[in-house]
C-alpha cells in the first residue's frame, strides 16, 4: 500500500512538472505569435494609410496591398514556426532531465519502500502470531 501511494504521488508529480514545462512553452509561442501579429497590423495600417493616398489608381493599389500583407503574414508564420521549434528544442532536454530525475526519485522510492517492507514484515507476521 505504501508503495502505490509512494507510486501515484511520484506519478502526479511527474505530471504536474510535465503540465508547468508545456505551459511554459504554449506561453511562449503564445507571446511570439501576438508580437508577430502586431507587426502585422502595424504593417497593414500602414499600407492602408498609403492606400488612402494612392487611390487614384485603386485597383493597382489594393493589389499591391494584399500582395504585401499576404507576404508579411508569410513571413510572420515562417518566423513563429521557426520560434516554436527553437523552443521546443530548447525544452526537450530539460523535460528529459526532469523526467529522468522523477524517474530515478521513483526507483529510490520504490527502493526505500521495498526495504521498509522488508523489516516491517517479519514484525507484522510476530503480531499476528502472539494476537
Amino acid at each position: 500500500m505504501l508503495k502505490e501511494n509512494a507510486k501515484e504521488g511520484l506519478n502526479k508529480l511527474n505530471e504536474l512538472v510535465n503540465e508547468a514545462v508545456g505551459s511554459a512553452v504554449v506561453q511562449e509561442e503564445s507571446d511570439i505569435a501576438r508580437e508577430k501579429l502586431e507587426e502585422v497590423k502595424a504593417y497593414e495600417e500602414k499600407l492602408e494609410d498609403n492606400f488612402v493616398e494612392l487611390s487614384t489608381d485603386e485597383d493597382n493599389v489594393l493589389e499591391e496591398v494584399q500582395e504585401d500583407v499576404e507576404e508579411k503574414v508569410e513571413e510572420a508564420t515562417e518566423e513563429v514556426v521557426s520560434g516554436v521549434e527553437a523552443v521546443q528544442e530548447e525544452v526537450a532536454p530539460v523535460v528529459e532531465n526532469i523526467q529522468d530525475a522523477v524517474e530515478e526519485k521513483v526507483e529510490e522510492a520504490q527502493e526505500v519502500v521495498e526495504e521498509v517492507t522488508e523489516e516491517v514484515e517479519p514484525v507484522v507476521e510476530e503480531v499476528k502470531r502472539r494476537s
